[in-house]
């Protein structure tokens, strides 16, 4: 409860005041819970669950690799990334996908935890930023209506139409999430012994991708 009130307090801070790490990236928990190898699971869990994600979305053009590095100055140990380029899409589709792709490592966190065990600010930072664009264009929310397989985590400084944005994408975050639940495993757990995985170790654990 801590952990999420915390982040509430972050988002609430604003998008503009947030701390900007390299693009697609995000850290293991900023305050030093858990030894090193915990910490590290659970960034390796967080970033699988992004690639899993990313590498099912049909307007994803591919996933070039997961990578997590050793970081170089403040309280994360690690900084993690999934590198992946979009295909040409309505914007109202892609923005839809940000916020699902966003949610995502959260969505892992909680299905592998029971709750979320990170505070990746520039996660929900993003996730707001693409639900409240997506907002803005006025269009009707794009995939088909789940019910949240488990309740969205995070109280979040939002308007209505944003938070049902917000809990739609989570749904279908978690929904794909469960539908490889064994991959997304041996994925994190390959990603937490060796920190790197090439676009081919990730298809051989995957299979095709979405076409």
């Amino acid at each position: 409860m801590v952990a999420l009130a915390l982040l509430a307090l972050l988002v609430a801070l604003g998008v503009r005041n947030a701390h900007k790490p390299e693009p697609g990236m995000s850290g293991d928990a900023p305050t030093p819970h858990g030894t090193p190898a915990e910490r590290l699971e659970r960034l390796a869990t967080h970033e699988a669950g992004h690639a899993v994600v990313a590498w099912h979305c049909p307007i994803v053009d591919r996933v070039s690799g997961l990578i997590i590095e050793s970081a170089e100055d403040g309280p994360a140990l690690w900084h993690g990334q999934v590198l992946h380029g979009w295909r040409r899409a309505r914007p109202d589709e892609r923005l839809a996908w940000d916020v699902v792709i966003a949610l995502a490592g959260f969505s892992a966190e909680v299905l592998r935890y029971g709750r979320v065990r990170s505070l990746s600010r520039r996660d929900l930072d993003e996730a707001l930023l693409a639900a409240r664009s997506f907002c803005r264009r006025g269009k009707p929310w794009p995939f088909d209506g789940f019910d949240p397989p488990v309740p969205f985590p995070f109280e979040v400084a939002c308007s209505n139409e944003e938070r049902d944005v917000l809990v739609r994408a989570w749904s279908l975050a978690c929904v794909m999430l469960m539908g490889h639940r064994v991959a997304h495993e041996r994925i994190a757990s390959a990603a937490a012994i060796r920190r790197r995985l090439s676009e081919q170790e990730l298809a051989t654990i995957l299979g095709p991708r979405a076409s």
